[in-house]
């Protein structure tokens, strides 16, 4: 819906859902503000690896700006499974780097340093990693280098009427900028060289 910006202008509020938001058993789930990376207490780090790595990359590949602990709320329920969930994704497309060891990701700042020793210490666990992410940038170059696909996203989908046409074209301008930086000449991620930046 119509939000207020800071500046007093109007803008658009939208809420997405992704990185575990919907994740099983969340009623037993406890939640702390500011996770401060993942201070996971008595959980296996190791195990909380996958859904640290969903939450990195969405943030990455959509270039959101203002990745701080107290803009994210992690919890796990009594199965011990953990939830990574994001908020506050105002600040997207923001020019970003290849390399996303780069980028700042304050909201789990440890995250490429724990990708790097466990997969040191666990060939197979690295390999699982590997197909993740590597499953992850294949989806997101084939999306993005699909200018139909592009389109078909920015017509706004069940939220088509709270966009303006300058919203529309605004985001779009910046996705370009965001998808210029990120990519090379090809005008896709190197898949090969972010999996030796974020795994070792």
């Amino acid at each position: 819906g119509k939000i207020r910006t800071r500046q007093g202008q109007e803008g658009t509020a939208v809420v997405l859902e992704h990185a575990l938001n919907g994740l099983p058993g969340a009623e037993s789930m406890t939640i702390g503000g500011g996770h401060r990376n993942f201070d996971l207490g008595e959980i296996d780090r190791d195990a909380a690896l996958p859904q640290r790595v969903d939450n990195f990359m969405v943030n990455w590949l959509l270039g959101v700006g203002d990745r701080h602990a107290n803009n994210g709320l992690m919890g796990h329920n009594s199965d011990g499974e953990v939830g990574a969930i994001p908020i506050d994704l105002a600040w997207n497309f923001q020019a970003g780097s290849r390399d996303p060891s780069r980028y700042g990701f304050g909201m789990d700042s440890n995250l490429i340093r724990d990708l790097k020793n466990a997969s040191a210490a666990d060939p197979a666990r690295r390999a699982v990693l590997e197909q993740q992410i590597r499953t992850m940038l294949d989806r997101f170059n084939t999306m993005m280098h699909d200018p139909n696909e592009k389109e078909r996203i920015f017509k706004g989908g069940a939220f088509r009427d709270k966009f303006s046409s300058a919203d529309v074209q605004n985001q779009w301008r910046k996705l370009g900028d965001h998808l210029d930086s990120m990519t090379g000449a090809d005008g896709k991620i190197d898949i090969d060289y972010v999996i030796g930046k974020m795994l070792g």
